[in-house]
């Protein structure tokens, strides 16, 4: 690994995520898997923190795709800002409470490393990331959160993995492969490119 992201915390939400990535090579990466969705990678990434003590983290992981003409499956994006999203903030049924953040920005400085590390190879696309408890499957709702939270794609793990590296004063960066457009095949086409997307995104660190 080259110097740059010496002493960097590589976080995954899944280890089937982790496995696809590393695609089984030796991983000589300071790793860690965080859990999947809000609370468990809450939970974890502050576990992975304490016991890794590293100075930056940059976690790696999947979204969906919100506007299928923006972006596209296998392409690579970086988030600039993360939001909490759902239906009922959405329609006006729920508010979040102004003691809690509702956005986070990620390091730009860090986000600039890896801009032109992946220029090498493959460019990143620079996003905002929308945060759901579940997984969108409706296209008409995708269109909306569009427009109303301004995010072109959807992670379950970003929002919390961001409240907590913020927590420990670490500087972070989410990185993401679109493995499928936010519909009611999302979860099929998923589960069809996850193993290729992850293992392209993984793939600059690994040749370095």
């Amino acid at each position: 690994m080259i110097d740059l992201f010496d002493k960097t915390l590589f976080l995954f939400a899944a280890d089937m995520e982790f496995d696809a990535a590393m695609d089984n090579k030796n991983n000589s990466y300071n790793t860690a898997i965080c859990g999947v969705g809000l609370v468990n990678s809450a939970i974890g990434t502050a576990k992975a923190i304490q016991q890794k003590n590293p100075e930056k983290v940059i976690f790696i992981g999947s979204c969906g795709s919100y506007n299928k003409d923006f972006i596209q499956e296998y392409d690579f994006v970086i988030g600039e800002s993360i939001k909490i999203a759902s239906s009922d903030l959405l329609l006006g049924n729920m508010r979040v409470p102004a003691l809690i953040q509702s956005e986070f920005k990620t390091n730009e400085n860090l986000n600039n490393q890896l801009l032109d590390f992946y220029r090498i190879t493959n460019n990143l696309k620079k996003v905002n990331i929308a945060t759901t408890f579940g997984i969108t499957e409706s296209e008409k709702v995708a269109k909306e959160f569009e427009n109303y939270f301004s995010c072109e794609v959807e992670n379950l793990e970003a929002y919390s993995v961001a409240q907590t590296c913020i927590e420990f004063n670490i500087p972070f960066s989410i990185i993401l492969g679109v493995t499928n457009i936010v519909d009611k095949n999302g979860g099929t086409n998923w589960y069809k490119n996850y193993k290729n997307v992850l293992k392209e995104l993984f793939k600059p660190f690994s040749t370095n």
